[in-house]
């Protein structure tokens, strides 16, 4: 998605930082890594709604994007990939969540700002995809997941000549990073089977990381009309994959405190609802 659809008056301040070969790379990235330290701190002496804030954010994200492609070993070791969906999406998300909630009672002004946050959804989607992209064909990379979600053949002449290199282990999780993420965004726009769709790619992509599972568990907590589940039946795969996603090389913490809070809700639960379920709900799974 262009971005200029979604933000039509903001305009970068800033020119991105230009790249000359001959420099050492390590002082590039800190070079850049610098830039993106300044913009962060004056975004989080921001408040959210105020109308620049996303000038800087845009500025951010292009810094960003910058040094991933330039360097990505080195922007993982920076946790950019965080900073870049916390600071950059998550946050305005969480903003517009909680004016949703403000403006419970005021139906026109809710169904505005509903507008509003699912075409950042779909901003954020598209952004997050063409990342992802533009990634693997800088850094050369093949893998059978990317190759479900978009044509490697695509646009790979434009970096033939400029290919960089790094970890692959670093590649994987990035990769991983934007599918639970994009997952996430589905998931956040009530499109449940493709979030879990992202989320099952994500786990493909690297099976020994927790996030992926802690996420699809809270798929099964949600309330799916389309569902054919019984509520029995969710509440077990929901245990499931969060103890999954605890019981693994790489624990996600949150599976932890979720898992806690689910066995808290269930045991309010009167068991006269169980009993009068059919016993094959419990059999079936």
């Amino acid at each position: 998605m262009n971005r200029r659809r979604f933000h039509p008056n903001h305009r970068r301040t800033k020119p991105i930082l230009p790249i000359n070969d001959t420099e050492n790379p390590v002082s590039i990235s800190q070079e850049i890594f610098d830039e993106c330290e300044k913009l962060k701190q004056k975004i989080l002496s921001l408040t959210n709604g105020k109308s620049d804030i996303w000038i800087y954010r845009q500025e951010l994200l292009d810094q960003y994007e910058q040094l991933i492609l330039f360097d990505l070993d080195y922007a993982i070791e920076k946790k950019i990939e965080h900073d870049l969906w916390t600071i950059v999406f998550k946050n305005e998300i969480s903003y517009k969540q909680e004016q949703l909630k403000e403006n419970n009672q005021h139906q026109v002004k809710r169904a505005e700002i509903q507008t509003s946050l699912q075409n950042f959804y779909e901003y954020a989607r598209g952004y997050y995809m063409k990342l992802l992209q533009n990634v693997v064909h800088s850094y050369n990379f093949e893998n059978s997941i990317c190759k479900l979600t978009f044509s490697l053949s695509q646009k790979r002449n434009q970096h033939s000549n400029h290919n960089r290199s790094c970890k692959e282990a670093s590649m994987l999780y990035f990769i991983q990073h934007i599918l639970v993420h994009v997952g996430d965004l589905n998931r956040y726009s009530n499109q449940i089977d493709l979030a879990k769709t992202f989320y099952q790619y994500a786990i493909q992509t690297i099976p020994c990381l927790g996030q992926p599972y802690n996420q699809i568990a809270i798929l099964h907590e949600m309330k799916n009309p389309l569902s054919l589940l019984t509520p029995g039946q969710n509440q077990l795969i929901t245990t499931y994959y969060y103890i999954r996603s605890i019981a693994i090389k790489v624990t996600f913490p949150l599976a932890i405190s979720n898992l806690e809070k689910l066995f808290i809700r269930l045991k309010d639960i009167p068991i006269t609802r169980y009993e009068q379920q059919p016993q094959n709900d419990f059999l079936t799974l």
